[in-house]
């Protein structure tokens, strides 16, 4: 893995082992952002971006990085998944 530095100062972190393959969905990529905190702050966050098997689309879970890095195997993506599979199963 690399030590070098992206653009933005956060260094790369491979995280796949996080996330055990599941039934549901698949996890696609897992990136540092900003989320809005209160009226005029941002924390640190990490987006998800994922897809729910066998549905069109990639869908981002955005959570905060503290919250991920103490629980990212408890985030809740399969209940995230979950929801999604119930709006494709409304449009049809």
């Amino acid at each position: 893995m690399s030590t070098s530095a992206t653009p933005d100062g956060l260094l790369p972190l491979d995280v796949a082992f996080l996330f055990a393959p599941h039934d549901t969905y698949t996890v696609l990529a897992v990136s540092a952002t900003l989320m809005p905190f209160g009226t005029d702050a941002y924390i640190d966050a990490v987006d998800i971006s994922f897809q729910v098997n066998g549905r069109p689309g990639v869908f981002v879970y955005t959570t905060p990085s503290l919250l991920f890095e103490q629980f990212a195997p408890f985030v809740g993506l399969e209940a995230v998944a979950g929801q999604i599979e119930r709006i494709y199963q409304i449009a049809v």
